[in-house]
């Protein structure tokens, strides 16, 4: 693999937690120079579902997902085309990584799309573990709490992917530092 220049942190939305059942409804995306951690791009789409009636009631709900928000939404095939496009040349990162990364490949799979990402890939939930895991103020390891205890402001809820995307990049630059 070449030299890493960009650095993909994403967020995706689901129906539920089936990547072989349920489907991505919203994406969320902001390239950084791995670098620099200076911002380059930013993609934020809604993703209409084919299957809305399999949907885990929970899951729409934490994303907000009302059908009247989405009229104007993207098929899978699109949003992802247009995905790739914005994060090309990029490592793919995320929260929870192994989460995501599975339902990018099913999506992938379902619009027979080639993945053009490597298979290497960062997950920033082993990012922040590593540097701390040993820290006896942190309980817990979810991305809400860390970034309130780095004063990185709270996501509004219904959860958005680009703010769930926001919050990770935050996150990271802030785990950055530590080195």
């Amino acid at each position: 693999m070449a030299s890493i220049k960009n650095i993909a942190i994403t967020d995706f939305e689901f129906t539920g937690l089936d990547p072989t059942r349920h489907e991505v409804i919203e994406i969320g995306l902001i390239v950084i120079d791995s670098e620099t951690l200076l911002e380059k791009n930013r993609f934020d789409v809604k993703v209409a579902p084919d299957h809305i009636e399999n949907a885990m009631p929970e899951s729409i709900a934490v994303a907000g997902y009302k059908k009247e928000d989405w009229l104007s939404a993207l098929s899978l095939h699109k949003a992802l085309t247009q995905y790739i496009e914005a994060a090309q040349n990029s490592i793919f990162a995320a929260w929870c990584t192994p989460y995501d990364w599975i339902f990018l490949l099913e999506a992938f799979k379902k619009t027979n799309i080639k993945n053009p990402f490597d298979y290497r890939t960062i997950d920033l939930f082993t990012v922040a573990y590593e540097k701390l895991r040993n820290n006896p103020n942190v309980t817990h390891m979810g991305l809400a709490t860390l970034c309130q205890y780095f004063g990185i402001p709270k996501e509004p809820m219904p959860h958005r992917a680009i703010n769930g995307a926001q919050s990770a990049f935050e996150l990271y630059k802030k785990l950055r530092e530590l080195e």
